[in-house]
């Protein structure tokens, strides 16, 4: 009867083991290295005419010089509109900071302040409206899903931390994401 071997102690490959797995890997990526280039067909570049080009670089250039007229234009157009606002904002000092944010929004799109999505693209007056608000609470969550690694859930319970001398700590900007 052969002897028994000892249960194997380690539950992780060894140096050794780390480095063969790693040379391997390697070897597998540089073998597949341009593979896919088999598969791939490159058109060649067509060579462009140089007497056509001139032609075209002097009717571009009268079209950017009507186009730099009308922009200048524009740009006085913008300033007095900008004036005018200017003079409009120091009449209306009292307005809500919500309504004018709103107004703000050219595009007549809603944004929600309370989505943790967009508060890397918030404006000033934008994040002073949520720091005074706060965030959103959603505390109709029993269970939330699982995390796929950790296996661990969200519940509403961990808005407020019970500490160690029994006292509760509301904790203001957890969110739920």
């Amino acid at each position: 009867m052969p002897p028994k071997l000892p249960p194997k102690i380690r539950k992780f490959p060894s140096g050794c083991e780390k480095r063969k797995k790693q040379k391997k890997l390697n070897k597998l990526i540089q073998s597949q290295s341009g593979a896919l280039n088999k598969f791939i067909i490159r058109q060649p570049q067509i060579p462009v005419e140089n007497q056509n080009v001139g032609v075209g670089i002097l009717e571009n250039m009268e079209e950017n010089t009507n186009v730099n007229a009308t922009e200048n234009e524009n740009l006085l157009d913008a300033q007095n509109m900008e004036e005018n606002a200017n003079v409009n904002a120091t009449e209306n000092d009292n307005v809500d900071v919500e309504n004018a944010d709103n107004s703000n929004n050219d595009n007549g799109e809603n944004i929600d302040i309370f989505d943790p999505t967009i508060w890397d693209s918030l404006g000033s007056r934008m994040i002073e409206l949520l720091a005074t608000k706060g965030p959103k609470r959603d505390l109709s969550i029993v269970k939330g899903p699982r995390d796929k690694t950790t296996a661990r859930r969200f519940t509403a319970n961990l808005y407020t931390r019970v500490l160690s001398n029994g006292e509760k700590c509301d904790r203001d900007w957890l969110v739920y994401s």
